[in-house]
């Protein structure tokens, strides 16, 4: 069982569709997982009910209420992971003190790695507050498909240099991608020959989410070098 918080106190970041991705991938590959959707526009719960994947998904109610619906989703599924709000609040810090794993979406600009930042700090407040290793990764998102920005690259230089630990696998820009949401489906479900990229969208969701896996493993056994995290 994980239970993995998907986080960044700025909207737009690519939380959700982070917690889809990996959420239905793992579902395909045969895992029990449930979506927690705490995002007070409910993003998750309206793609819900027309996809034929396995993935289940919650819908969150009160900060209070948080720690006992992933007590209990955490009893019945593989994997847990909460899409939250973009905001620093009470629901955010008892959820990541649930977590045994947290993702920061981020795209490629300066504000965006400030936000990161904040993520960061969110996480180091949880891990003092629960007393427990949360380990945490960045993760890139609606990075382009063709070349590495000016932008990405600066982005990287600053996060290597503050040594914040962050995939290799970036989140594509695609428009299958943004099809999910709009045609409430999986990307396996998604049409190819009515929407571009499929194809290349399912591999990359693949690639990350074998990554976040292997990141995974490689925390609990306590291989820092393989698992680097916030301390």
């Amino acid at each position: 069982m994980a239970v993995i918080s998907i986080i960044n106190p700025k909207g737009g970041a690519g939380k959700s569709t982070t917690a889809l991705i990996l959420g239905t991938t793992l579902a395909a590959q045969g895992a029990k997982v449930c979506i927690l959707d705490a995002d007070p526009n409910r993003p998750i719960k309206d793609w819900h009910g027309h996809s034929k994947s396995t993935l289940a998904v919650s819908l969150s109610q009160a900060a209070s209420e948080i720690i006992n619906e992933i007590d209990e989703l955490a009893d019945k599924y593989n994997f847990v992971i909460i899409d939250l709000e973009g905001t620093a609040s009470t629901k955010v810090t008892n959820a990541l003190g649930m977590s045994d794993f947290a993702i920061i979406p981020m795209q490629e600009s300066s504000l965006d790695s400030r936000q990161a930042a904040r993520a960061i700090a969110l996480v180091r407040d949880a891990i003092r507050i629960s007393r427990r290793d949360i380990p945490a990764r960045v993760v890139l998102t609606r990075v382009s498909a063709a070349v590495q920005s000016r932008d990405l690259r600066a982005v990287l230089r600053t996060l290597e240099t503050n040594k914040v630990p962050v995939f290799h696998t970036h989140i594509v820009q695609r428009a299958a991608y943004r099809a999910v949401f709009s045609y409430r489906l999986s990307l396996a479900e998604l049409d190819p020959k009515a929407i571009s990229g499929v194809e290349a969208a399912i591999g990359n969701a693949q690639a990350f989410t074998d990554e976040v896996v292997a990141w995974m493993r490689a925390a609990r056994a306590g291989k820092v070098e393989e698992a680097a995290h916030v301390a």
